[in-house]
């Protein structure tokens, strides 16, 4: 979801401040950071803040425009919901088509890949990797360890 990527590092940012106690408040333009505590450790909170001014960028993308990333969440949340639809209609038929496959050549108790069997991950950009979600029937419980 490209529109929730490009908010990552602000995202980030503010989670960031917000496990170190510290609460970021918009007010126009700016970002005003807060102290969610008094017992805070004055050397996190500074290196904190530090941190969050070499995002502020990122930061502002989210802070400064409150109708913005309502618009961005509720277009995601949409996209999201067809998406999932799709994966589960997707899910079942490849499920029934596997039982499909299994009922008319019973004798092939072989993985679908081969003799690699199925994988773990595939590769889903340059730098990231998904978990396989489903594995055929020869190899359930052979990955699982079971």
């Amino acid at each position: 979801m490209e529109i929730l990527k490009k908010q990552e590092k602000g995202i980030i940012a503010i989670e960031t401040a917000w496990i170190n106690g510290l609460r970021l408040v918009a007010s126009g333009d700016m970002v005003d950071i807060e102290r969610m505590r008094d017992d805070l450790d004055p050397a996190t909170v500074k290196f904190t803040k530090e941190l969050l001014m070499k995002n502020k960028e990122s930061i502002k993308a989210i802070t400064k425009d409150a109708k913005g990333i309502r618009e961005t969440l509720c277009n995601a949340q949409e996209a999201l919901s067809r998406e999932n639809y799709g994966f589960l209609v997707g899910l079942d038929l490849w499920d029934r088509l596997e039982k499909a496959y299994r009922a008319v050549f019973p004798d092939d108790l072989s993985c679908i890949h081969g003799e690699k069997g199925c994988p773990d991950n595939y590769d889903l950009s340059d730098t990231e990797k998904g978990h396989v979600v489903v594995r055929c029937k020869a190899c359930v419980g052979v990955k699982n360890g079971v």
